[in-house]
């Protein structure tokens, strides 16, 4: 037997727009019913970000003591009249972010285990659009990258994501060494399963991050992918199904499968950390609620 299938796309989140919005926004209401005061609401639902520092906005920031130079009109009486000091309330700045996309949908992202509920390549662009609704209802500037000229804030830029993931997945990938940068001040969510090797891993970390973007790792991982649970006799197929790989006892190699996945794994963590990136793991079997809220939360810091 082969080992699970590479299934077609045809017919799948990966060839109907219209499918991948609507289950994408079940997922991001879901989430929001589960977690109205969670990480990713309490600043996003306001319409603007909270950015932890004094600026223009509606929320209390602190209070400071009152300066030469500062009009009498900045003044708060009422906290100034409990001291011998004058205090000045201040607000915190407020302001969108722009914030890029990258779903990686090469032919490794189209395998999907006996149970998975979908390909690795349909869970990242599930999670992208998903995650591109979250951050529009926010007021956050939302663009894919490579795919868009600049990110756009409301429905119409989460739409946009969902229609350019569909072409991208009907064509070839892109080269993420040739797109331009995001810039300093932006956030980039790179969405794949990374299993690459390192060296080739590496060399697309540094050209993402070259113009200063924080980024943000999303692995997507099949259960089968980690646990590897086969035995017997089987045959390995890749995507073209021309490199197939025919396996006596599936319970031999799994100790070294196992062990080979736990250094990748290891050398993925350290890449992340040399790009000062964060990273998260999903399974394509479990919610995508977790890895949401998850991300939602590594954006407010």
């Amino acid at each position: 037997m082969p080992i699970s299938d590479f299934k077609t796309a045809a017919g799948s989140l990966l060839s109907d727009p219209l499918k991948l919005r609507r289950q994408a926004r079940k997922a991001a209401d879901v989430l929001q019913s589960l977690s109205p005061s969670g990480a990713l609401y309490s600043a996003h639902l306001r319409g603007q970000h909270g950015r932890r520092r004094a600026g223009s906005g509606d929320s209390f920031w602190q209070f400071r003591n009152y300066m030469p130079g500062d009009s009498a009109a900045v003044i708060d009486w009422r906290r100034s009249a409990r001291s011998d000091s004058h205090f000045v309330r201040q607000y915190e700045w407020e302001a969108a972010r722009d914030i890029w996309l990258l779903c990686d949908l090469g032919p490794h992202m189209m395998f999907a285990g006996e149970h998975a509920p979908r390909l690795k390549g349909e869970e990242a662009a599930l999670l992208t659009v998903a995650l591109a609704h979250l951050l529009a209802r926010g007021g956050e500037r939302v663009g894919l990258l490579g795919q868009s000229h600049r990110p756009i804030a409301g429905t119409y830029g989460t739409n946009l994501i969902a229609e350019k993931i569909i072409q991208v997945a009907q064509s070839d990938p892109p080269d993420i060494t040739a797109l331009t940068p995001p810039t300093r001040g932006t956030h980039t969510i790179w969405i794949s399963d990374f299993l690459t090797p390192v060296q080739r891993l590496r060399k697309r970390l540094k050209a993402i991050v070259r113009g200063g973007t924080q980024l943000h790792l999303v692995q997507i991982i099949d259960a089968e992918e980690r646990d590897f649970p086969f035995s017997g006799r089987i045959n390995f197929e890749g995507p073209s199904r021309t490199n197939g790989h025919l396996i006596d006892s599936a319970e031999d190699i799994r100790l070294r499968y196992l062990d080979r996945l736990e250094r990748h794994q290891d050398h993925v963590e350290t890449l992340a950390k040399e790009a000062g990136a964060t990273l998260l793991r999903h399974v394509t079997d479990q919610s995508l609620s977790p890895c949401l809220f998850a991300l939602g939360a590594q954006l407010e810091h």
